[in-house]
């Protein structure tokens, strides 16, 4: 009986560690979610320094939901102003320290915009969209 006790009492432990650790994930992905709301760059949420030179994709939104996160990655679904969640975004994110996460950011890409070439890197990973 003791044994079975004490088990319980260290999964209980395991557990209740993993839900204030989950709470302060929970708590920086709603920083994340205030951040696009506000159309404010994510650079800051970066695991890498994000050069002066390049532009960090900004997401358009009327609105925000986290749909899923996992060990290593959280999802976000977007309403761009229709009312409907259109676009799904895929963020992946790394622990640096405990309790300390960072974005992992798409790979640097060059678009053309207005007649200029400029380098532009997503904070999602993936992006999907229904077109609505």
């Amino acid at each position: 009986m003791k044994i079975l006790l004490l088990l319980s009492f260290g999964f209980l432990s395991i557990n209740l560690a993993s839900l204030a650790q989950n709470s302060h994930l929970i708590e920086w992905i709603s920083e994340i979610e205030q951040s696009i709301l506000a159309m404010e760059s994510l650079s800051a949420y970066s695991s890498t320094e994000v050069e002066d030179d390049v532009k960090v994709d900004m997401i358009l939104a009327d609105r925000v939901k986290v749909e899923e996160v996992t060990d290593s990655t959280f999802s976000i679904l977007v309403d761009h102003g229709k009312g409907v969640f259109c676009t799904k975004l895929l963020f992946q994110y790394t622990e640096i320290n405990t309790n300390d996460y960072r974005l992992v950011f798409s790979d640097l890409r060059e678009r053309d915009m207005m007649g200029t070439t400029v380098k532009v890197i997503d904070p999602c990973i993936e992006k999907n969209s229904d077109g609505c």
